[in-house]
């Protein structure tokens, strides 16, 4: 063969193998694209091909295909309520619904409690606000009980048939100290888990209630009732630690 053939073929043969080349990147991009894999840049892929230049070889191992995996579609998130994204929802107060309304100014209670114990260690947490007195994380376990029994024994009463709660003041008391006594082993951390949990709980509760008719978030019906009580007993206690924490330095 002459050096101008011979010359011709191996141009040839490399033309052959960079179109074969050129045709496996563009089906792999393609590939890439249609599974929503992200492409290689050119500073990766050389990265890329330098952990496989270290890599052992596999005697007799066929080469691995790449498999795309579908990751399962994450759960839906519940409804996040910030003290920022109570802060944005003030500007739109004047456009909202009664339900919106009422359930807004019950999560703004609910932030000001969690200002009122931010950083609050379990030691000081544990004390008595006076004599006689509930510490601040019996107060904590208190709301927490009293989101429980909204729950499970007042709010389909008040939902279903406009039925006020009717607790007498004795009681109420031997409700509240029994409520306590049956938390009262939980340390600092878990009373603020509980405190948490259980109204998150009454809030997918209450937000399951239709938002019409109207009447249903306003005082005078037994649920607009049960969220103004519950509000009014947050803003209550929230002030009642803030004021003890500014008196004792805690």
């Amino acid at each position: 063969m002459s050096a101008a053939r011979k010359a011709t073929s191996t141009r040839h043969a490399k033309a052959k193998r960079a179109a074969k080349r050129s045709g496996r990147r563009a089906r792999a991009k393609r590939a890439a694209k249609g599974a929503g894999v992200p492409k290689r840049t050119t500073k990766s892929a050389g990265r890329a091909k330098q952990k496989d230049a270290k890599r052992p070889a596999q005697s007799g191992a066929a080469n691995p295909q790449l498999a795309v995996v579908a990751r399962p579609a994450p759960r839906k998130p519940r409804r996040k309520r910030s003290a920022v994204a109570v802060t944005e929802f003030a500007g739109a107060k004047a456009g909202a619904a009664p339900k919106d309304l009422a359930l807004f100014g019950l999560e703004r209670a609910r932030v000001a409690v969690s200002a009122a114990i931010q950083g609050l260690s379990g030691g000081a947490a544990d004390r008595p606000i006076a004599p006689g007195k509930w510490s601040v994380r019996q107060m904590v376990l208190h709301l927490a009980f009293w989101d429980r029994e909204v729950l499970t024994r007042y709010l389909e009463p008040a939902a279903a048939h406009d039925q006020r709660a009717k607790i007498g003041h004795a009681e109420l008391q031997t409700m509240n100290a029994a409520g306590v006594a049956g938390h009262d082993h939980l340390d600092w951390e878990a009373a603020r888990r509980l405190l948490q949990s259980a109204r998150e709980d009454l809030w997918d509760a209450l937000e399951s209630i239709p938002d019409e008719p109207a009447e249903v978030w306003s005082p005078e019906h037994a649920v607009g009732n049960l969220v103004e009580e519950l509000t009014s007993h947050d803003r209550h206690h929230a002030e009642t630690i803030k004021r003890w924490r500014a008196e004792s330095g805690a």
